[in-house]
């Protein structure tokens, strides 16, 4: 007799890109959200919500800034998902001495959810953060993963 042991199943992994931008800013103000492409189903509502389906995600926003020259205008962002912060903070340039970083964090929502990046801080005066800036959003479904 042979024993032939499930073969494991892998969950498909899905991305989107989108961009995001801002001007004028505040602290506490969101940054308005533009989806370009990806290969599964979201939406932007109030230009600044990324509703998201049911899955488990791994998200990352990089910042491109428009500033003076010799200005050291930056600004600290955070990703925040139904209301509550998420991840690492990422920030522009040299902020408060810190070196340019994306905001990361990894989440799963078991049932829709919604994701804005929001901004924290602002050193100077707030830079024009352009739609070069990118959100990438990584997405399984991570229950086809449990049932493995």
């Amino acid at each position: 007799m042979t024993y032939r042991p499930n073969a494991p199943r892998r969950s498909k992994l899905e991305a989107h890109m989108l961009s995001w931008s801002g001007a004028s800013l505040s602290v506490g103000d969101y940054f308005d959200i533009t989806a370009i492409s990806g290969t599964f189903s979201l939406s932007v509502s109030n230009s600044v919500e990324l509703n998201l389906p049911a899955g488990h995600y791994f998200v990352q926003a990089f910042i491109d800034i428009s500033r003076p020259i010799n200005s050291q205008n930056n600004c600290q962002y955070e990703l925040e998902v139904d209301g509550s912060n998420v991840g690492m903070l990422g920030n522009s340039d040299n902020y408060q001495n810190n070196s340019t970083d994306s905001a990361d964090a990894e989440f799963t929502l078991s049932s829709s959810g919604v994701l804005k990046i929001k901004v924290t801080s602002i050193e100077n005066s707030f830079p024009t953060v352009t739609p070069n800036s990118r959100l990438i959003v990584w997405r399984t479904n991570r229950e086809e993963e449990l049932k493995l």
